[in-house]
């Protein structure tokens, strides 16, 4: 998934998501 999109979904629970995003984009 694009970073910008999922940034978008998830708010501010990106920033510690994004440290796994291989674990965490297909959300």
């Amino acid at each position: 998934a694009d970073p910008e999109e999922f940034k978008k979904r998830v708010g501010d629970k990106a920033e510690v998501i994004i440290l796994n995003p291989g674990d965490s984009y297909d959300l």
